[in-house]
């Protein structure tokens, strides 16, 4: 008996502890095992076996190859040799197969395949910890990288955030010991991933560097779902965010920048707050973008969000009174070169905001 049909809109499910094993698949590959498992949900009669159409196949990820069976073919044949190895709790799990059976009829376009008894729980009534997208996210990809960046970036895709040893990294994508300098992994790597990503599933994602010293030694994430049709679990409020400072001229990756390091303070909505003055104010500069960048800098450092001390600064009072005139277009008298009598007026204000730093 034929199974549901999928299309575009099929959703695939995975648990998140067998992300890891899909490192050494091929394109070829994670296409087929994706095929695969849009053809089964909770409801699936015979959940374990599975009658497809190759023409389905073809169409979804538009193959224009004759031999499209044969690339089925050879696709159950590479998954056989690459078992599913990964932790479960507290133990290490080996599962030999991913199929226990395919086979094809001739003529008909047909083939049929079986899911292992053992892996059909980490595909089917998942609670919790599972990794979900359509195929309309992943179908345009060329990569297997790129594919398998998408699914580690999906599976925090509540978070809003994924940190990441570059190490972990490299294996979780299968180019482990490969691209050693960060500059070379980067180049053939993250890039062009990320372009496809971005461009081509319903993901925007941008990142920065972790550094140790001088040297790069992770990445973090922050990822945006675009499409609200797919039903995932509330997103990071450092979204809103994002959008407001990109509505004010904001490039995506300044306005990213500030969000996350606004909300890793918890302040996103007190400067959710003040955001709209600060825009409307910024409408009649030459530089809009440039003079909200500023009275955000100036905001930051009046918070002391930088800071390892949390209390307020000894020059808070002084600050204030700068920060107002500066958002306000008027010029410091105290501040001023050649009125030496009146800066002592605001010593401490010249002590702590010194010209040099502020370029006043």
């Amino acid at each position: 008996m034929l199974q549901k049909t999928p299309d575009l809109d099929s959703v695939v499910v995975k648990h998140n502890r067998i992300l890891p094993s899909l490192g050494k698949l091929d394109l070829s590959e994670l296409r087929l095992l994706a095929f695969c498992l849009a053809h089964i949900d909770d409801s699936t009669p015979e959940k374990h076996h599975i009658t497809a159409r190759v023409d389905d196949l073809k169409r979804i990820f538009q193959m224009e190859t004759p031999t499209a069976y044969e690339t089925v073919r050879k696709a159950f044949m590479s998954i056989a040799q690459k078992p599913l190895e990964f932790e479960d709790e507290h133990e290490t799990k080996h599962l030999r197969l991913w199929f226990s059976g395919f086979s094809y009829r001739k003529g008909s376009g047909e083939f049929g395949f079986t899911m292992t008894q053992e892996v059909l729980p980490y595909l089917l009534a998942l609670k919790g910890s599972f990794t979900l997208y359509r195929l309309a996210d992943v179908y345009q990809f060329s990569s297997a990288l790129t594919w398998k960046l998408y699914e580690n970036l999906a599976r925090w895709r509540k978070a809003g955030k994924w940190e990441v040893s570059l190490d972990e990294l490299r294996l979780l994508l299968g180019v482990s010991g490969q691209y050693p300098l960060w500059s070379d992994f980067k180049k053939w790597v993250i890039d062009p991933s990320f372009k496809q990503i971005n461009a081509k599933s319903d993901l925007m994602v941008v990142y920065e560097p972790i550094k140790r010293g001088r040297r790069i030694v992770g990445l973090s994430f922050v990822i945006k779902t675009l499409d609200a049709s797919l039903e995932v679990l509330p997103q990071s409020p450092v979204f809103a965010l994002c959008d407001l400072l990109k509505s004010a001229g904001l490039s995506t990756k300044t306005a990213m920048g500030y969000a996350e390091r606004i909300d890793s303070e918890g302040l996103t909505e007190s400067m959710k707050a003040k955001l709209p003055a600060i825009i409307q104010r910024s409408q009649d500069k030459e530089k809009p973008a440039g003079y909200v960048v500023a009275a955000l800098n100036a905001e930051l450092r009046q918070m002391n969000l930088f800071d390892d001390q949390k209390s307020a600064p000894t020059h808070k009072a002084a600050l204030d009174c700068w920060t107002k005139k500066r958002q306000a277009g008027e010029a410091c008298t105290v501040r001023e070169r050649g009125k030496a009598g009146q800066r002592k007026k605001c010593q401490i204000c010249l002590e702590k905001l010194p010209v040099a730093e502020w370029g006043v």
